[in-house]
């Protein structure tokens, strides 16, 4: 980040070098690049930002810990509280900020870099009187580089603007001094490079000063840095990459009074949320990072998931359902990055409102909530651009103009395609409910494209066998007799499953019914929730001991919890759960769709440590005989709806979500989201159309989802 007034050193390297020599090396000794010419493998890192440079507004709570909130910045602070009292702080600071934890996770989720940026202040021999810094920090240096060392991350360090000749000789002397530590303190052995500037003043502005930076300080700092390893007789393969900001930041072009030298790299930040020609819409963010092309001998020292001040908390933009986008956003802007010689996300951490809210800036937080893979160098050499194209543009922005049944939006098969998964799920075992109508169907042919072995349910046999067609004679397709009134057929046909298949990947609950004449299931039940939730629940805690058996380490188990946007309309009546004396069908249905909706946020709760991740899905207004219970008018209003007319869909796109929640990517590893349009949507905005898109109030009620639960045990008799 740019920085106002620190001198920020900037140390990079990325994994572990062998003590004879600084060619990068994986851990257990295997070679990757040599440092001057990293091709074998990408740099890909985070900041360890606000370790050494406090930036207030992402480490607000630390900074009120050590008593600065009065002040802005490090030598505010110091001057206020006073020089012991900000010693002592800052000491806290350091020791708690990153610790060896940090760097252990930072090498366990699939990166092999940190970026440092630390203050000139750490040479407290250059420290001028009357100025107020903190003391101290080089020891806390030492103590991160040596970590870094011990768990295989190579590390990076830059400076910051001086503009007069004197505050050039500090800068070169710092660096003097850097340059000897790296070489002669066995800590650093995996410190790679130094930059000697980092995000200097721009020559728009500034030229002046630029030209002159770029005439005499640029290659100052290169000479003064090859003598002093010229002095302790370092070897060019052991010679540090010495880093200047590139041509894209706008301060004019570095290399003009640079020797041609392989050691030399340089710095590009890409914050696409400071660019003002991208166009405010998601297309745009992900088409301009798909097109990024920062150059070689190139490190992308910064970049984040951020997006316009303007855009940020829009609802197009605001994180609270976006994640699916945001993880698209971030695939794209590291592949691009990719093409240069690698990267460095700004920043790993950060803390108060930030750190809990808003992962945009924060790695760890992004990685926490899914949107960053847990392992960056799988993900991005998986069929990265295919899943970008597919998730990022075709599914989110042709769901923003459908225009009805029939229409480009994705297919269940298309998801499949898709996701490049025909015939890639051999040996996986996939249940269905719900496979004689509607989009259990559609569900099924998809996913039998896949390969996966099928267990499909039905009351009605032989009308299942006969929709289905040569699906039901194929011999990974096995159909079960379910009837959802009757939990003593729920328990049969689990039990019949669990004969065949001692593990079980995916389950879809999709079976449904919609605003039926008021009646009762075998148990006594009202229909619709005992057929649409508590059958669903306890199919799910019969199958979950085979769920636990499917889940590995590379695809976790799913669950799809089939819910619907009528969930808005009424939540759970505890104290009357079959609507004695006052049955209105519309809302028993409500009802149990939100029973269905909090049985997968709770799914997720309780199981997600085990592998088996669950998620609630509104399939959207689709063709088919669900509605066959609604009033006359109901259908008339419906056919009449200019709005929904768009909206409407086929069932084989009305089962597209279902099968995309199934087997996507992008959601490995995460659950307890509601999906629509292919996508993980926030909350339903009431000033919106009735039908778009979005999950209600109570959705995310997670005391009343747990009496739910608990309540739902002794109902099915658990």
């Amino acid at each position: 980040m740019h920085l106002k007034s620190a001198l920020p050193f900037f140390l990079a390297a990325a994994e572990a070098w062998t003590p004879q020599s600084r060619a990068i090396a994986k851990a257990n000794g295997e070679k990757i690049t040599e440092r001057w010419l990293p091709n074998d493998d990408k740099i890909r890192g985070v900041n360890l930002g606000s370790q050494f440079i406090i930036e207030r507004w992402m480490a607000e709570e630390s900074w009120k810990n050590m008593g600065c909130s009065a002040y802005d910045d490090e030598w505010a602070c110091v001057k206020g509280i006073g020089q012991d009292k900000a010693n002592a702080a800052f000491k806290k600071h350091w020791e708690t900020w990153i610790t060896e934890d940090d760097i252990k996770q930072i090498a366990s989720i699939g990166l092999n870099a940190v970026r440092i940026p630390v203050g000139y202040w750490m040479y407290e021999d250059i420290i001028q009187k009357g100025e107020y810094w903190p003391r101290g920090g080089i020891w806390h240096l030492d103590r991160i580089v040596g970590w870094c060392k011990k768990h295989g991350i190579y590390a990076s360090i830059p400076n910051p603007g001086f503009y007069t000749a004197e505050n050039y000789e500090r800068a070169f002397k710092f660096l003097e001094w850097m340059t000897k530590r790296i070489h002669t303190n066995g800590n650093y052995t995996t410190v790679g490079m130094l930059e000697v500037l980092n995000e200097p003043v721009r020559a728009g502005k500034w030229k002046a000063e630029a030209d002159d930076m770029i005439k005499n300080y640029y290659p100052g700092a290169y000479k003064r840095i090859q003598a002093m390893e010229g002095y302790l007789k370092v070897p060019k393969a052991d010679r540090l990459h010495i880093q200047y900001m590139g041509k894209s930041w706008g301060a004019g072009d570095p290399r003009q009074y640079l020797p041609d030298d392989d050691l030399i790299f340089f710095d590009a930040h890409r914050y696409l949320s400071f660019d003002n020609r991208i166009a405010g819409n998601k297309k745009a963010y992900i088409q301009t990072a798909c097109k990024d092309n920062m150059g070689q001998h190139v490190f992308v020292g910064e970049w984040s998931l951020s997006v316009n001040s303007t855009l940020k908390n829009t609802d197009e933009f605001k994180i609270e359902g976006q994640e699916s986008w945001y993880k698209a956003y971030w695939a794209a802007q590291a592949e691009s990055f990719e093409k240069s010689d690698g990267w460095f996300f700004w920043s790993w951490k950060c803390d108060g409102d930030l750190g809990k809210k808003d992962w945009r800036w924060c790695y760890q937080a992004a990685v926490a909530a899914g949107v960053i893979p847990k392992d960056a160098v799988k993900f991005l050499n998986s069929s990265l651009f295919s899943y970008i194209n597919a998730m990022a543009d075709r599914y989110v922005t042709i769901h923003e103009s459908p225009n009805g049944p029939g229409d480009s939006r994705p297919t269940a098969i298309q998801i499949i395609k898709d996701e490049g998964l025909e015939g890639k799920l051999r040996g996986q075992t996939v249940f269905i409910t719900g496979c004689s109508a509607g989009i259990g169907i559609e569900t099924a042919k998809a996913l039998h494209v896949t390969g996966a072995t099928l267990y499909l349910t039905a009351r009605d046999l032989e009308k299942a066998k006969s929709v289905l067609g040569d699906l039901a004679e194929d011999e990974h397709v096995h159909i079960l007799e379910l009837d959802l009134e009757s939990l003593e057929s729920v328990r049969s046909c689990a039990a019949k499953f669990l004969s065949e298949s001692p593990k079980l990947n995916i389950l879809i609950c999709n079976a449904g019914v919609m605003c039926t004449p008021e009646g009762r299931t075998k148990e006594g039940f009202e229909t619709q929730f005992g057929t649409n939730h508590l059958a669903h629940f306890l199919l799910f805690q019969l199958l979950q001991p085979a769920l636990a058996k499917g889940a590995t380490s590379d695809r976790a188990s799913r669950v799809v919890m089939l819910s619907s946007l009528a969930h808005r309309f009424g939540e759970v009546d505890f104290d009357n759960i079959n609507m004695e004396g006052c049955y209105d069908p519309n809302k028993a249905y409500s009802q149990s769709k939100t029973a269905n909706l909090w049985t997968g946020n709770e799914i997720e709760r309780r199981y997600a440590s085990e592998g088996i991740h669950a998620w609630s899905v509104q399939p959207g207004g689709v063709l088919t005989d669900l509605g066959r219970h609604l009033s006359e008018e109901q259908k008339s209003g419906l056919a009449v709806d200019p709005y929904l007319k768009t909206i409407w869909k086929l069932p084989d796109q009305g089962a597209a979500t279902s099968v995309w929640a199934a087997v996507a990517q992008v959601l490995e590893g995460q659950g307890g989201k509601y999906l629509e349009d292919c996508q993980i949507v926030g909350k339903w905005d009431p000033s919106t159309p009735l039908y778009a898109r979005g999950y209600g109030e109570h959705a995310c009620d997670t005391e009343k989802a747990a009496r739910l639960w608990d309540k739902s045990l002794k109902w099915v008799g658990l």
